[in-house]
């Protein structure tokens, strides 16, 4: 059933008009149509150029859901592509806040989800669900992200919510793909919204997607109206009834911002604000003054107002991103954390540039009580900034970040990554880009991994020569061998991947992951057909075990000589290779700090698997 459940269209039926007027403006009629689509949709879609009002709308629809769960997830533009479901798991998050059963729900049926919310894990259950999904595919985590999502929707209605889609990642996009073609059993909303030109111009994957729901029926897209004049004068008549009845300025106004809601509100509040100053009438104020054409050159106007010390400050949160913390702000400036606090609070009630953030910190105490009153204002800020004021408070940014990560923040690497990158800092950038690629591997999401290791590699050329850089590049190699081979398959784009890193382990020979990048071009061989060049790997695996004493290289040549000789009808041989594995298995699950992050397919599986076949093919069919 793709239909809401009748609470909820009792809700938006009973409630819908009496929601609490917004902080902006918002259609009216907008309005009406988001309430009658989401009685007979299951996914909607706000669509609209900036300041159109789609997050006052959503704002405004969920004041007055009442009983009905609501979770919402916002897009980032800075690391929205390499952070794999970001928006679908800070909607977890914050219903994990808000219903305390949802852990154990997700426990039972989402363990994969689970995994990406650690603080709801100890560590020894994290290592025990890391061992358990060695070599889970995307398919699994849709499939699971359904299941959780009828279980928790047949006791209680659940609105989604995720903004700002334009900067969503592809996974977020498959899973709204998977569930919107779903038959759900439970009372499931997804609303969303996104800046049409922007999917376009950038040939996002959600534009394809839309065209593909839209035309089965199983989404409905509202495009937001602007104001007509009539709407215009109302909105002004709640401000200044005065400025209201002159309807030469009503009309000029209208014509000026082309009935944007954002841009009405904006002229209008600066109007009224130096009508009241100097005295004079809101009509020629407007007529004598030059209106900025569009909200772009209004912020650049209210920009050029700003005292030194407040612009560097909104400046410096600019480059932080369109929600910020006050403490990590201090530290980017160098300032006392009650003096940022103090300006952000009077900015916070002159209520031009910031709002009260209602965006947390994943699972912890970290807030982030600031946000910028739209993504334009922070956009303009940041776009005006000189390139190296801009570098170096990426640099800034990254480093505070990096020290509140290490007190136990809540950073994403990807985050980090970005802020090196934009910062000129190439070698932290590529030690956050491969963690954040590993990470994309441990969500399930192969595409991002791919996609992270491409930016890093891109930046190779720019960084210091040395053994740091090329680990670094052996790492990246590695995990873009693995996300190449889940996407790709077998194929010359993960054999390179994993080439490249095997021709730099001379370099480096003792490095972390040179188990498992061999494992992989081991098995990678063997699925092509190239068996002797799967046993010259597995000997050099067996080489590097015999200097170091590692168990997990001895595993890695044990089980691509076993699969070798398997292929080239040797069972005895095989037998034998697969069996010296048995022991090195039970010391590398005697490591705790090691997971299987990474490997093609599960090793324990893999040996266990062949070594039958090897048994049985010998009459051993008791063993």
């Amino acid at each position: 059933n793709r239909f809401p459940s009748q609470e909820i269209q009792q809700v938006i039926r009973e409630h819908g008009g009496s929601f609490k007027p917004p902080c902006e403006p918002v259609h009216p009629s907008n309005f009406g149509r988001i309430k009658d689509q989401l009685i007979e949709k299951h996914a909607l879609v706000l669509v609209g150029p900036p300041g159109t009002g789609k997050t006052t709308l959503i704002d405004r629809f969920v004041s007055g859901l009442g009983e009905i769960a609501c979770a919402r997830g916002h897009c980032v533009q800075h690391y929205g592509s390499g952070e794999p479901y970001h928006p679908v798991l800070e909607a977890l998050a914050e219903l994990c806040r808000a219903d305390t059963e949802v852990p154990a729900l997700l426990r039972a049926v989402a363990p994969t989800w689970l995994l990406q919310l650690p603080w709801l894990s100890t560590v020894e259950q994290r290592e025990a669900l890391l061992r358990e999904l060695v070599g889970v595919n995307l398919e699994r985590m849709l499939r699971e992200m359904g299941e959780f999502l009828d279980r928790y929707t047949e006791r209680r209605p659940l609105l989604l919510v995720t903004e700002d889609l334009h900067w969503g990642d592809r996974a977020t996009i498959q899973l709204i793909d998977y569930l919107a073609r779903r038959r759900n059993r439970g009372s499931l909303m997804w609303l969303s919204s996104f800046r049409l030109a922007e999917v376009v111009a950038s040939d996002h994957p959600l534009n394809a997607l839309r065209h593909e729901l839209h035309l089965h029926g199983l989404c409905e897209e509202i495009v937001l109206d602007s104001f007509s004049e009539a709407e215009v004068a109302a909105y002004v008549a709640e401000r200044s009834p005065s400025m209201a009845s002159d309807e030469s300025f009503v009309r000029a106004l209208h014509e000026r911002t082309e009935g944007v809601p954002l841009f009405v509100a904006s002229v209008t509040s600066d109007v009224a604000a130096r009508s009241a100053q100097d005295g004079i009438a809101s009509a020629a104020l407007l007529a004598n003054s030059p209106v900025p054409e569009n909200l772009c050159a209004i912020i650049d106007h209210y920009l050029a107002k700003l005292a030194d010390e407040r612009r560097l400050l909104l400046s410096a949160a600019a480059v932080y991103g369109l929600q910020f913390r006050i403490d990590t702000l201090a530290h980017v400036l160098e300032r006392d954390a009650l003096w940022v606090a103090d300006v952000c609070d009077q900015l916070l009630r002159e209520q031009l540039w910031l709002v009260a953030s209602r965006a947390r910190g994943q699972g912890a105490p970290l807030e982030r009580p600031y946000s910028f009153r739209h993504a334009l204002f922070r956009q303009v800020l940041y776009d005006r900034l000189a390139p190296s004021a801009r570098a170096e408070l990426h640099r800034k940014v990254g480093a505070a970040l990096e020290q509140e990560r290490g007190m136990g923040g809540a950073v994403a690497a990807s985050e980090l990554a970005m802020h090196f990158d934009r910062g000129r800092a190439p070698l932290a950038a590529l030690r956050y880009y491969a963690e954040a690629a590993q990470a994309a591997l441990l969500h399930v999401s192969p595409a991002e991994c791919m996609s992270l290791t491409d930016r890093a590699f891109s930046l190779l050329g720019q960084a210091p020569l040395g053994v740091e850089r090329t680990s670094l590049e052996i790492e990246l190699a590695t995990l873009r061998g693995v996300s190449a081979f889940h996407l790709l398959g077998a194929g010359d784009e993960a054999r390179s991947a994993y080439q490249r890193g095997s021709s730099l382990l001379a370099d480096v020979p003792r490095h972390a992951m040179r188990g498992l990048l061999l494992h992989g071009l081991g098995f990678l061989h063997n699925l092509r057909a190239e068996y002797a060049e799967a046993l010259a790997t597995a000997h050099r695996a067996d080489a590097l075990a015999s200097e170091a004493g590692d168990a997990f290289l001895t595993l890695a040549a044990c089980t691509v000589r076993g699969h070798a000789y398997m292929h080239l009808g040797r069972p005895h041989a095989a037998r034998e290779s697969l069996e010296h594995a048995l022991p090195a298995m039970e010391s590398v699950h005697a490591a705790s700090q090691q997971t299987f992050i990474g490997f093609i397919a599960d090793p324990e599986v893999t040996v266990l698997a062949m070594l039958g076949f090897q048994l049985a093919h010998l009459g051993l069919i008791g063993e």
